[in-house]
């Protein structure tokens, strides 16, 4: 048996080298650094995500791969705590568990002296756990101050001491704050009650229980995901499920081609900003607005879109506002919006409109807008009057900070009844979907104080991203840019978002169709119609500052299909005025990271693919930008006209 013990340890040191982590320093200090990547990963193309987030956190480090854990634990210095236990719990228990899938695992690199890890704590966002292995002279509560110094026992950290003579070798555990943030829509499923009350106990409850899953749940056996009882919060946090829609992100009506949360925050990481300004000139549905906020930066952001602005304006509120004073105010606007009236003749029950008994003045629905709100939900939904006073009770009510806070809930509404086929309650939904949102606020108020979140400020107007008002942002103001466009006329945003437009009266749908950038429905006058027209046919005017493959395909397409040739050329002008004003409010050497995808089209019974990624990428060289690189993010589709592959371009000024 030792001659075998023997073998093995020469097969390994032949194979893996004596120290697979580095050469055994002798030195006072060593330190490794391991990244374990989250289970969850959706896309092979987040693996390298995860890699170049900490390039940009690390610079300096040269960042190693590890295919996989056995590789490390069978070599110095993690072999060294194989044969000991801590309380029950072996390292090698701890770092096995929950691989991830795919030929890497992890990152790692070696240094020889300590960092502080604080940063790429708070921001990380592939990394499920953080392990430093510390060869030292210095007792652990040293080490952590130097580490981790805002790192509370227990809560996101854990350390294990191995001692020999005056010597001290240590393993310390992290988990960095994003995972315990994606467990906030698990926490609002389990934390159902009668009361208020009840629910906030169990709220507190519940993420008492995720951190001490992610401390000490080495050896749970959960549920499988597709038993529908019985389940615990633990049971949800051990599916492998890609969470997009946590905290404040689920709130408001759904948003088609929405940002992945987590590919800004590693893009940011990329960027290798500390602090400064991140800017994001088509907000959509707020992910870089959100995720700025969340990681301790400060942001500005625009739309178009005075949904979108709204809708992203209540998601930052509610990661700043007391929970508190939000249920009061909840409470208060309940009470204040009741049913009331007799059932009309030959009606079953009561349905009637919301009386604003409080108010000095009453209102009633807007007879124009009931016409046109009947025109989108159709003349046979009886609810439309109540959501018009609702809206109108809303405006008097509140103060501008939580009015979209309420509006935005109000739009999900919206959302759902165009969708129902049976009669609904509407002040009842607004009340459940009220209730989910202050769900939300607390679960985060209970993490921020927990984890010591430090939370950025974010500004977010209405404004057109290809003339930026200097009121919003001015010359060379910005770090760093990360947004992603319309993808050319992919998606039909007025049309998605028409209902909650028309019911809140935010803007007149026909002028945003003129204005919307990369609108399926090109809206110009019969004059600019004739000019782009002459300019295609002419290869004359603004068709010369295309891509010279972009004049060629729009061509090819205008023989066919004028009208789609068009869309195509106005989509392109106009995403040329937004790379100049992006180029404007950049700074010297800031980094511009443009997320789009490529559309196909049949012209003439042919399938032809108009490149966005390319022509962008080389409109903002024409600009003034300098390429760094492209980044493929390739997505498991297979029909027809999807977005198949995404490609992530970065740039530099």
């Amino acid at each position: 048996m030792k001659i075998w013990r023997g073998i093995y340890s020469v097969i390994i040191k032949h194979k893996y080298g004596e120290y697979f982590m580095g050469v055994k320093n002798q030195s006072n200090e060593s330190a490794w650094y391991v990244f374990k990547l989250a289970d969850n990963i959706a896309l092979e193309a987040e693996v390298s995500f995860s890699r170049i987030e900490l390039e940009g956190l690390f610079p300096d480090a040269k960042i190693e791969k590890i295919r996989n854990f056995i590789d490390i634990l069978v070599s110095y210095p993690l072999r060294e705590f194989l044969s000991h236990e801590f309380s029950g719990v072996r390292i090698q228990d701890i770092i096995t568990r929950r691989l991830p899938y795919g030929n890497i695992q992890g990152f790692y690199f070696k240094d020889d002296k300590l960092r502080n890890l604080t940063t790429a704590i708070r921001r990380l966002a592939y990394t499920r756990e953080i392990f430093i292995i510390v060869n030292t002279e210095k007792d652990k509560n040293e080490i952590i101050k130097k580490v981790y110094p805002d790192a509370k026992e227990n809560v996101d950290r854990q350390i294990f001491t191995l001692k020999n003579h005056n010597k001290y070798l240590h393993f310390i555990r992290i988990v960095p704050h994003l995972q315990y943030l994606e467990t906030s829509n698990s926490i609002s499923l389990c934390s159902f009650a009668n009361t208020w009350q009840r629910v906030a106990e169990r709220i507190r409850e519940n993420v008492e229980r995720v951190i001490s899953h992610f401390m000490h749940g080495t050896y749970y056996i959960p549920l499988l995901p597709s038993t529908r009882v019985y389940k615990e919060i633990e049971d949800f946090i051990e599916e492998r499920k890609e969470e997009t829609l946590y905290l404040t992100h689920s709130y408001g009506p759904p948003y088609k081609g929405k940002f992945h949360p987590r590919l800004v925050r590693a893009f940011i990481n990329y960027s290798g900003l500390r602090n400064g300004l991140v800017f994001d000139p088509f907000v959509g549905s707020g992910t870089t607005s959100i995720e700025s906020t969340l990681m301790g930066l400060d942001s500005v952001g625009i739309d178009i879109n005075p949904l979108c602005i709204l809708c992203t304006n209540a998601k930052i509120t509610a990661l700043h506002i007391n929970v508190d004073l939000l249920r009061k105010s909840i409470d208060d606007f309940l009470k204040r919006a009741k049913y009331v009236g007799k059932p009309k003749i030959g009606e079953k029950g009561s349905r009637s409109l919301l009386e604003f008994s409080e108010l000095k003045i009453k209102k009633r629905a807007n007879r124009e807008l009931l016409n046109k709100l009947k025109s989108v939900f159709g003349s046979n939904v009886a609810e439309i009057e109540d959501i018009v006073n609702i809206k109108y009770l809303i405006d008097d009510f509140f103060d501008p900070e939580l009015k979209d806070f309420f509006l935005c809930a109000l739009a999900k509404v919206i959302s759902k009844l165009v969708k129902k086929k049976t009669k609904p309650d509407v002040l009842k939904m607004l009340s459940e979907e009220l209730q989910d949102m202050l769900k939300i606020v607390l679960i985060f108020e209970e993490f921020k104080e927990k984890l010591g979140i430090k939370l950025g400020e974010s500004r977010n107007y209405v404004a057109d991203a290809r003339s930026i008002p200097p009121s919003v942002l001015g010359e060379e103001e910005v770090d760093v840019i990360i947004t992603s466009p319309s993808y050319s006329t992919a998606i039909d945003y007025v049309k998605n978002d028409l209902p909650q437009l028309v019911a809140l009266e935010l803007v007149d749908p026909e002028n945003l169709e003129k204005n919307m950038i990369g609108n399926p429905r090109v809206k110009v006058s019969e004059r600019e119609k004739i000019i782009m027209n002459r300019e295609i046919r002419e290869s004359m005017g603004r068709f010369e500052l295309l891509p010279e493959s972009a004049r060629k395909v729009i061509k090819l397409i205008a023989k066919h299909r004028s009208g789609l040739a068009l869309r195509q050329y106005k989509y392109l002008i106009d995403m040329y005025e937004c790379l100049k004003e992006m180029y404007r409010v950049l700074k010297s050497n800031g980094k511009c990271m443009i997320v789009i995808g490529n559309n196909t089209f049949k012209v003439d019974n042919k399938e032809v693919i108009f490149r966005n990624d390319d022509y962008l990428w080389e409109m903002a060289q024409n600009i003034g930008f300098k390429p760094i690189k492209r980044i493929p993010r390739e997505f498991r589709k297979s029909d027809y006209g999807n977005i198949k592959v995404e490609e992530i371009l970065v740039l530099k000024k």
